[in-house]
């Protein structure tokens, strides 16, 4: 690692299966965190955000 780099450490947070309905029927078929938002998964955005 170059020393201009910075190590970054994240947890992020992504539901997991449940019997909720507020997003059927969307959810009956996609896990929640792979909802489509601006054209990428959900859960791309706060990675892309760590990596940045």
């Amino acid at each position: 690692m170059d020393s201009s780099e910075e190590k970054v450490v994240a947890v992020i947070m992504v539901g997991g299966p449940t019997k909720e309905t507020r997003f059927q029927p969307l959810s009956l078929n996609v896990p929640k965190p792979l909802f489509p938002l601006a054209g990428q998964p959900m859960v791309h955005h706060p990675i892309s955000a760590c990596k940045a």
